[in-house]
């Protein structure tokens, strides 16, 4: 699904990666490390940009540089979670039900903003080169922002819509218990697994078509100019 998931399910059990020689905690140690210094090496580059954005305030009020700055801090939000709950799986295993739920709610909001954040780039940019006149007007920062928050909104109807079904399904001692944390502990049912598999189809297949249109029109005016 992406790439928190695949780490909390790479992380299920310490024996899965087997290297001779090395006890479990040893692995567990080589791991945690290996993670560690991904993490740190990532935000680096990301605290980067994100101390030029904010050191020239001429960013601030381009929607383009807004587009940009937001999907880098999305993708801190969602590493630094994945690295969290990562550490957490091979240090203390199993995690409280409403922890569990709070981070990973997080996680499929960010990562669903990722997709829509890139549709959003494209469309910014299908305005400024096919309709140029119009894009000082249409693509102000004060709604760049509206739509940001909208984008959110959007994103985390999913996790909402977990949260629903889960309540119907479990009584509410179930958020008292423990579970090992990763996505499909929260799959109760078999509509709620039918569900987010056509949440997740159309969030990126909408993505998907609207930067194939913008780009597909983009390359058109692009040829009409040249010619």
């Amino acid at each position: 699904m992406n790439n928190i998931e695949y780490t909390i399910q790479s992380t299920q059990s310490t024996d899965e990666l087997s290297i001779p020689g090395f006890s479990n905690q040893t692995k567990s140690i080589l791991k945690i490390s290996l993670v560690l210094l991904f993490y740190i090496v990532t935000n680096y580059i990301n605290g980067k940009l994100i101390a030029v954005f904010f050191k020239h305030h001429i960013f601030h009020r381009n929607p383009r540089y807004i587009l940009f700055m937001h999907i880098v801090l999305n993708d801190v939000m969602e590493i630094s979670i994945a690295i969290f709950m990562h550490i957490w799986a091979e240090i203390v295993y199993i995690m409280p039900v409403s922890l569990c739920y709070f981070l990973m709610a997080i996680a499929v909001t960010t990562t669903y903003n990722t997709p829509l954040n890139l549709a959003l780039m494209a469309v910014e940019r299908y305005i400024a080169i096919c309709k140029p006149l119009h894009h000082p007007n249409i693509c102000t920062f004060r709604r760049t922002y509206i739509i940001l928050n909208i984008i959110w909104l959007i994103s985390f109807l999913s996790p909402a819509s977990d949260l629903i079904i889960i309540l119907n399904a479990e009584p509410m001692s179930f958020f008292s218990t423990k579970i090992i944390c990763y996505s499909e502990s929260f799959v109760r049912t078999y509509f709620l697994s039918v569900k987010r598999s056509c949440m997740s189809l159309t969030y990126f297949a909408v993505a998907w078509l609207t930067m194939a249109y913008t780009y597909i029109h983009i390359v058109i005016a692009a040829r009409s100019v040249s010619h």
